[in-house]
């Protein structure tokens, strides 16, 4: 098989080590992956989207894309394909669109993963990953493409390829995000077999399904555990019955919604138990945004964000003071004869390595507008 990209090296079992032969499917066929994956580009020339022929880079220059415009690869996960309405490429895709003018680029490798065991799609990461590394040499090297430019971001088992891309550039991608990267299989992964801080000048990382679908270990430069990072709002009853999978979602849905509102989830760094306590862990101390816009300088640092669900008008409300070990979050719904209703509270989870988390778990029947951190030794909370 001929390479799109004029390349006849095929991808050979020898290539494989031998724990990873040993979970290979049986019908296992010897891959050249570029006649197995799909690049289209998004323009907001072209919303529609173009297949790039790799084969052939002067064709390139025939579609919409523009050297000046950044460039946003997007890595769907594992069963996963851009196709799916209002699915991971369609929805960053569009968003990213309407934000600026960008050449949104989706890697459409779903052949690879309809006949095949996961662990035999595992095997396959490392070379989708180079191919997608094969394709920025492209654009770098023919359509002059300032390398300053291009972002990576991949879901699932996205994340752990746009990984192996950024390892076979030497780590001189800009940005990768990933986006609840995938647990299974990569648990007690050695970092240069998945997705690391290594793979790029920064990598930025949002966890929504931790020890489910997803990793909950730290693996970038800066990791955000929104809820806490294992199950998220309005999932705890799909989650049951899928196992996590809309948790696992939602940091499509997260990420897609921080590109058009820059200042949506707030994040806070807590190092220690210590400061969390005496609120050093607050609303002006060591603070970011989770998603598109991270604050690049906050490298290193781990981060939670807590969930927000705000009334319409901005108010700044009086927290009582608590001695109690822990700090609590108070949900109040919005009333007009009588306003804010305490509904419930709940209690800080205890520390985890080295953050905290807050769990809020409200049903989707309650009409919830305020949520306000309540912070031991703290008075006044604003929610903006």
């Amino acid at each position: 098989m001929k390479s799109a990209h004029g390349d006849d090296q095929l991808i050979k079992n020898q290539d494989l080590t031998l724990k990873e032969m040993d979970f290979s499917y049986e019908k296992l066929k010897i891959y050249n992956m570029s006649n197995h994956l799909s690049y289209w580009l998004y323009t907001r020339e072209q919303l529609r989207g173009e297949l790039l022929n790799m084969s052939d880079p002067s064709m390139i220059k025939s579609t919409n894309f523009n050297a000046k415009n950044p460039i946003k690869i997007l890595v769907h996960d594992w069963l996963g394909s851009f196709y799916d309405k209002e699915y991971f490429c369609s929805h960053i895709m569009k968003t990213y669109l309407r934000a600026e003018r960008c050449n949104v680029i989706c890697v459409d490798w779903k052949q690879l993963t309809y006949d095949l065991f996961y662990a035999s799609a595992k095997i396959n990461v490392k070379y989708i990953g180079y191919d997608i590394a094969k394709v920025l040499n492209i654009l770098t090297n023919n359509m002059k493409v300032g390398s300053e430019n291009i972002h990576l971001i991949g879901h699932g088992m996205g994340a752990h390829i746009v990984g192996y891309t950024g390892k076979k550039l030497n780590g001189q991608i800009p940005r990768i995000t990933g986006l609840d990267p995938v647990l299974p299989l990569y648990e007690n992964t050695d970092p240069k077999y998945r997705i690391n801080k290594n793979d790029a000048t920064f990598v930025d990382i949002i966890h929504t399904n931790g020890n489910s679908f997803g990793l909950f270990k730290s693996l970038g430069h800066i990791d955000f555990y929104p809820s806490g990072g294992k199950s998220q709002l309005n999932c705890k009853v799909l989650d049951k019955v899928t196992g996590g999978a809309c948790s696992h979602a939602k940091a499509i849905e997260y990420f897609a919604h921080s590109i058009l509102f820059k200042e949506e989830y707030k994040s806070f760094q807590c190092a220690s138990w210590r400061e969390f306590r005496v609120g050093e862990c607050g609303e002006y101390a060591n603070s970011t945004y989770m998603g598109e816009h991270v604050d690049k300088k906050y490298s290193g640092r781990k981060c939670v964000w807590r969930e927000n669900i705000i009334s319409v008008n901005q108010c700044q409300n009086d927290v009582s003071k608590t001695t109690t070990d822990k700090p609590e979050v108070i949900i109040y719904e919005s009333r007009i004869s009588t306003g804010y209703q305490i509904i419930t509270t709940v209690s800080v989870d205890e520390k985890v390595s080295d953050m905290f988390i807050v769990y809020i778990d409200i049903p989707e029947y309650w009409n919830c507008n305020i949520v306000i951190i309540n912070r031991p030794f703290s008075t006044q909370i604003n929610v903006v």
